[in-house]
């Protein structure tokens, strides 16, 4: 029985690391304008202060499609390419000081909670889906595969998946699950080469643009991984046409990621014995009834077949939802020392607030970023009391924000 784990930045954030679209451009429109910044790098950051940072959005889908919706405001390829570096290059910047300057590597050893999420994440769902979905699963050898669409290693850091490869993860459920391996589709930092853009050229709003080579290098993400020429994309498509089990988690569901929805709703309707388990964030489900939370979990349901290019209704009792947040319990994927995570977080916004960042309240509450029950007052206070960090910051980072870019990445 072959399970494939779809993951993406709620993994990030639930260990604590402030990598959501709203904490990134609190670094990116707080930089001072340097002599060098060109007239289309200004442009691209008024228009994305115009149309995201004034609105609140933290989704990194809306960052993708909102780069495929200003192109209209460049003449040339030139001008675009400049303007999409600039932003490519800062975030490469932020997301590295994020990562080599988190507490994850000090986190207690997570092997064994992230194995048996792995193994079975059925174990998640509410009793009644779980009882009907464990009745009905063969009794073989699990092999596991994860799909993740960070640019980060965190995963791979908490559990030491490299190590895991080919190798028997233990037995759960009377099986034996064997860890097939794991896939960046999107590339990882410390490559230099993560992929940032939209699905294909319709979302691409300037019409010149869409068949023009260097903008569809730099944009449409299919065709840039098939320009790498490393496969990793194949790959994961053939990880999912071959799933009994497909786990979504952390995913910000949108269409920048379309070829990938539609990858996983065509082998839901070619075999009826697949299941797809869905476990998305809800920011005020600390205020919802558990009486609601059947139209919720429905209404996610219907939200995520819109993307798959499904039925609800064809599908019905083979998606099954719940929440990655629910207060009170242990959730998938979540690290039970929340004093880890305030920690972790507490040190890495300090980090940025010492550089001259200034977060705005919302990017600094602990609870609305992380799928984690909600803090008390009390705790929040504590969360950002004054700390002294002695961890050096890397070489790239400016010594201040208003110090302008750094030099070394490409």
């Amino acid at each position: 029985m072959k399970i494939v784990h779809v993951i993406g930045n709620g993994f990030d954030l639930n260990q604590g690391l402030p990598t959501s679209y709203a904490h990134f451009y609190e670094y990116y429109f707080q930089l001072r304008p340097q002599k060098s910044d060109s007239e289309p790098v200004l442009k691209l950051r008024e228009k994305l202060r115009e149309r995201l940072y004034d609105k609140q959005t933290d989704r990194w889908a809306d960052l993708e499609k909102t780069l495929g919706e200003l192109t209209t405001e460049f003449a040339s390829d030139a001008e675009f390419e400049e303007a999409y570096l600039d932003i490519y290059r800062h975030l490469l910047e932020y997301l590295k000081a994020v990562y080599d300057n988190s507490e994850v590597t000090k986190f207690e050893k997570l092997e064994e909670t992230i194995y048996r999420d792995l193994a079975m994440p059925w174990k998640h769902l509410v009793l009644r889906e779980r009882t009907v979905l464990e009745s009905s699963l063969p009794l073989e050898d699990s092999h596991v595969s994860i799909i993740n669409f960070n640019y980060t290693n965190t995963l791979d850091r908490l559990c030491d998946l490299p190590k895991s490869v080919g190798k028997n993860m233990g037995r759960y459920d009377n099986r034996s699950t064997i860890f097939d391996g794991y896939h960046h589709v999107h590339h990882k930092l410390d490559s230099n080469d993560i992929i940032l853009g939209v699905d294909n050229a319709n979302q691409i709003m300037n019409e010149n643009f869409r068949s023009d080579e260097t903008v569809q290098n730099y944009l449409i993400k299919p065709q840039t991984n098939t320009g790498l020429g490393n496969m990793v994309d194949s790959r994961c498509i053939d990880l999912i046409r071959h799933a009994r089990i497909i786990c979504i988690y952390g995913m910000s569901i949108g269409e920048t990621d379309i070829t990938w929805w539609k990858e996983i709703g065509n082998r839901l309707m070619k075999d009826n014995n697949v299941r797809v388990l869905y476990f998305p964030f809800i920011s005020d489900i600390a205020n919802v009834l558990p009486i609601q939370q059947t139209l919720r979990r429905n209404q996610q349901i219907r939200h995520l077949c819109k993307y798959l290019g499904v039925k609800a209704n064809d599908v019905k009792g083979r998606v099954m939802v719940n929440f990655c947040n629910l207060p009170g319990q242990r959730n998938i994927f979540t690290n039970t020392n929340r004093k880890d995570l305030r920690e972790n977080f507490e040190h890495t916004m300090a980090l940025f607030q010492e550089k001259g960042v200034i977060f705005k309240p919302q990017s600094k509450t602990l609870d609305s970023r992380l799928c984690l029950e909600t803090i008390s007052p009390v705790e929040s206070k504590q969360l950002f009391e004054p700390r002294v960090y002695r961890k050096k910051i890397p070489a790239f980072m400016p010594e201040n924000i208003n110090d302008g870019l750094m030099s070394k990445l490409p």
